[in-house]
């Protein structure tokens, strides 16, 4: 139930971020540099509500507050959430590289890719396939 409505979240900020990607394609370089700054701020927004998530999702189940199960469909849910955001990230610089008023840092670049790649770990693709397997079990 919580990974359907993590896919709905995902898809409504992917057609409002198509919504920009128009906008953006009739815009001038001023208005441009605009939409990426404030595309670039709601990205990095969910990017630490990720980190938020995650944090508080440990913290419970460390304090026995959460089960396994469920801090582990709450990592799969960030996994998946931070590779549609790194997707995002990366069509930001590619738009970047058409404003000749705007770029991206080179090394801010590198610190916001390493935040969603840090929750797109070889663990998580693990706690993926537990949970579908455990979610099969549950099912028979």
């Amino acid at each position: 139930m919580a990974l359907a409505s993590a896919d709905d979240s995902l898809r409504i900020d992917h057609e409002q971020y198509a919504i920009v990607g128009d906008e953006f394609d009739s815009a001038t370089d001023e208005e441009r540099a605009a939409i990426l700054r404030t595309a670039y701020e709601q990205l990095m927004q969910r990017a630490n509500e990720l980190e938020q998530r995650e944090r508080k999702a440990v913290r419970a189940h460390a304090a026995g507050d959460m089960p396994t199960a469920e801090l582990v469909q709450t990592l799969l849910r960030n996994h998946n959430e931070a590779a549609v955001l790194s997707e995002q990230l990366e069509d930001l610089d590619q738009r970047a590289d058409r404003v000749s008023s705007y770029s991206m840092s080179p090394m801010q670049k590198r610190v916001d890719k390493n935040l969603l790649d840090s929750h797109q770990t070889p663990h998580s693709e693990k706690s993926e396939s537990s949970v579908r397997s455990d979610n099969k079990l549950r099912t028979l």
